[in-house]
Parts: C-alpha cells; sequence; structure tokens
C-alpha cells in the first residue's frame, strides 16, 4: 500500500499537534502545530509527485512543496529569532 506511510507521517502529525498544544506558550504552540501541518502536506504533496501521474495535481502538489516550505522556513526564522528552538 503505497499510502501507508503517508498515513503513518499523518498519525504523527496529529500527535505532534496535540503534544504542542501542552506547551505553556500559545506563541510556541501555533509555530510547532502549523510546522507539523505544513511538513505533513509536504510529505503528502511528494508522494503524488511520485506516485501521480494527472499533470494538474502534480502540479498542485509542486506548489504546495514550494509555500509550505517557505512558511516553515519563516517561522524557523521566528523562532530563532525569539530565541525559542526550532520544534
Amino acid at each position: 500500500m503505497r499510502y501507508a506511510a503517508v498515513l503513518a507521517g499523518l498519525l504523527f502529525t496529529h500527535q505532534a499537534v496535540a503534544a504542542s498544544m501542552m506547551a505553556s506558550d500559545p506563541d510556541r504552540e501555533f509555530i510547532a502545530a502549523i510546522i507539523a501541518q505544513d511538513q505533513a502536506a509536504v510529505d503528502i504533496a511528494r508522494h503524488e509527485l511520485q506516485y501521480g501521474q494527472d499533470p494538474e495535481l502534480r502540479a498542485a502538489a509542486q506548489a504546495i512543496i514550494e509555500s509550505r516550505q517557505l512558511e516553515m522556513t519563516r517561522l524557523v526564522r521566528w523562532q530563532e529569532t525569539h530565541n525559542q528552538p526550532p520544534t
């Protein structure tokens, strides 16, 4: 089953989001949850690029990868400038 790894990644993402919500800093909670969701979206999009055939969906997957990686970079940079180690 090709999607087994993707599904396992989604489970990990949900666990990471749940764990981040237990932190005492709302900003850190927000960033941890969004980074986990962005990484899951990137992983799923990479799966589409590896196995998908439809050109429109492959283009959407590439756009998702690019936009989510940019967002993650921005959030990690915020963490670094606010003396919070990356999640």
